[in-house]
């Protein structure tokens, strides 16, 4: 039953955070080609600053946005009228609260891939930015 919960929390969780996903994968994308055109086009040399501000703040009111998420679903689906159909379920308590907060996490872990992804496309695949900093993270984690 655990993974009946879980399929229907993440249908939910993945509706309510998948315009931030694409969000950042587009916003990351358009970092990217400002930059490439910034030698082409002298516009795009006041535009960058501003998409990268963009870029960070879409980054950060996802990551916001998934706490605040969490909160409110377990709220709304356990506290509130919809917590009367939640708790007539045929599950134990533990199952219903774990399902949450599987799906809490999961939903954290894939925002802050997408994260990471939306950089990577902002700073191109083959820059050296990329390599140092692969290179510094390295060499923390021995």
């Amino acid at each position: 039953m655990l993974g009946k919960l879980l399929k229907y929390e993440m249908k939910s969780q993945g509706k309510s955070l998948f315009l931030f996903w694409m969000a950042i994968l587009g916003l990351g994308l358009l970092v990217r080609i400002f930059s490439l055109l910034e030698e082409a086009v002298p516009i795009f040399q006041y535009l960058i600053p501003i998409s990268i501000f963009t870029f960070v703040l879409a980054i950060v009111l996802s990551l916001v946005y998934c706490f605040f998420l969490a909160i409110r679903n377990y709220y709304k689906k356990v506290l509130r009228e919809e917590g009367y159909l939640t708790n007539t379920l045929p599950v134990k308590k533990s199952s219903i609260i774990l399902s949450f907060l599987i799906t809490d996490v999961v939903a954290l872990i894939v925002t802050v891939a997408f994260s990471f992804l939306g950089c990577l496309i902002a700073l191109g695949s083959g820059s050296e930015e990329i390599r140092s900093m692969w290179e510094a993270f390295s060499i923390s984690i021995e």
